[in-house]
Parts: C-alpha cells; sequence; structure tokens
C-alpha cells in the first residue's frame, strides 16, 4: 500500500501540512503503507525532519 500526499500550491510545505497528514493516514484505517509527499515549492526544515523521522519519502520537484 502507497499514499501520496500532493501540495501542488505556491507554498511551503511546513510541519503543520505534514501532521495533518499523517493524522489522515492514522484514520484512514491503513497498516504499514509506504508513506510519501510531493511539493511544488519545497519543504520547511521542521517538515523534513519530521518526514525524517515518519519515514516519509519526500518527492522533489525538479520542474523550473
Amino acid at each position: 500500500m502507497h499514499i501520496i500526499e500532493i501540495k501542488w500550491r505556491n507554498k511551503t510545505v511546513d510541519y503543520e501540512d505534514v501532521q495533518n497528514f499523517l493524522n489522515k493516514v492514522s484514520r484512514s484505517g491503513f497498516k504499514n503503507a509506504k508513506l510519501y509527499f510531493v511539493s511544488k515549492t519545497g519543504y520547511t526544515k521542521e517538515a523534513e525532519a519530521l518526514m525524517k523521522k515518519e519515514d516519509i519519502i519526500i518527492l522533489e520537484n525538479d520542474r523550473e
């Protein structure tokens, strides 16, 4: 099972965005899913730290 959160707005993903994603996943009932996060504009240091702690795979936007 793979669960992906996509943020394609012009706002850097912050800690709260990641925490909201984790909350949605926990309410979903899916267990042992691989979690991914993709952002158009990047991530704050706090968001990156939380994603690393929670084993969320960070997908980068390579578009210029």
